[in-house]
């Protein structure tokens, strides 16, 4: 017969503990091995996680850069567009009003004027453009358009132009509209931000300052061509053939001035773009070494899991073994 005493049932419960304990650690191992990563950091780094805690702040940090680069490198990409799309209409704009005499035909005439207000609507137009909901040429001041409609400025133009009938004077009431530091294009024009170029910083020790705004003097200078001969279109009744002629060729010569300020601008924001590429670069090392600090704290080696695990097997089958011999174990066997 078998007998169990209250030593042995003791013993019994232990072996179940101690077999528990066994497998616990056999599944311990079996994760780090097919994850590759420490199951239990604190155990592994000995209580201290400072160390791991610096790195993954240090990591962190970086991401967040890299969000803020991203996003700013995909509003210089937009503004890029814009202005080659500005640079290329208003060279097309400049070459038709070129070819413009006071010998033309009244429909090659008209043809250019209504190009030329068309021409000033889609500036503004291009001016006004966002990417999502942020304005990218009114500075600061995202939440706004960053000029006013081709058709409202240009009734302020006219509104300054009074009953001015010679090229000279519409001329010269359109360059005083755009380049009163007091009213005309700043006051009605404008309606962007007016303040410092808005900074942005893009890492620990980069801080990029954006540039190409509405108000800048390429872009001024670009409207200013084109309203020359949205003025002739919208004054086309009461100006002569001569005048109109006129008004469009001084427009022309403008705009090839403009299509190079306007080249300009986009080679400052080249430069941003540049900046944002080095800033990138240099994130990436930075964060990669962080991240190999970071792997060798928190990586189980797989070649001593696997010798671990190997041995946490053997010393399973050698539990069970010993514990049905013991389970075997009676009077009458031992007798």
């Amino acid at each position: 017969m078998s007998f169990q005493s209250i030593g042995d049932l003791s013993q019994h419960f232990q072996s179940l503990r101690q077999g528990s304990a066994i497998k616990t650690r056999m599944n311990t191992l079996t994760q780090e091995l097919s994850s590759g990563r420490i199951a239990d950091l604190s155990s592994h780094l000995q209580g201290n996680i400072g160390q791991l805690a610096v790195l993954d702040r240090e990591i962190a940090v970086i991401d967040g850069f890299d969000l803020t680069a991203g996003q700013l490198q995909q509003q210089l990409a937009q503004k890029q567009i814009v202005l080659s799309r500005m640079t290329t209409e208003q060279i097309d704009l400049a070459t038709q009003q070129l070819g413009i005499s006071s010998s033309s035909s009244d429909t090659e005439i008209r043809a250019a004027e209504a190009a030329g207000r068309a021409g000033f609507d889609a500036f503004a137009d291009l001016l006004n453009a966002r990417l999502g909901d942020r304005s990218l040429f009114a500075g600061a001041a995202v939440d706004r358009p960053a000029v006013a409609s081709g058709a409202d400025m240009l009734a302020d133009i006219l509104t300054s132009i009074g009953g001015a009938t010679d090229a000279a004077s519409i001329t010269a009431s359109i360059d005083a509209w755009f380049d009163d530091p007091a009213g005309g294009f700043v006051t009605l024009g404008y309606t962007g931000d007016t303040g410092p170029a808005p900074t942005q910083r893009v890492g620990s020790q980069d801080v990029l300052t954006l540039t190409g705004r509405a108000d800048d003097q390429g872009f001024r200078d670009m409207l200013k061509a084109a309203a020359l001969t949205a003025v002739s279109d919208a004054l086309s009744g009461t100006l002569d053939k001569p005048t109109r002629a006129a008004l469009m060729r001084t427009g022309a010569e403008r705009g090839f001035g403009a299509a190079k300020a306007v080249t300009a601008i986009a080679a400052r924001i080249g430069e941003e773009e540049q900046r944002l590429d080095e800033g990138a670069t240099r994130r990436t090392a930075q964060r990669t070494t962080f991240a190999t600090a970071r792997n060798a704290l928190v990586t189980a080696d797989p070649f001593d899991t696997a010798t671990l695990l190997q041995s946490v097997q053997q010393q399973l089958e050698l539990h069970y073994t010993a514990t049905a011999r013991l389970s075997r174990l009676s009077l009458a066997n031992y007798l």
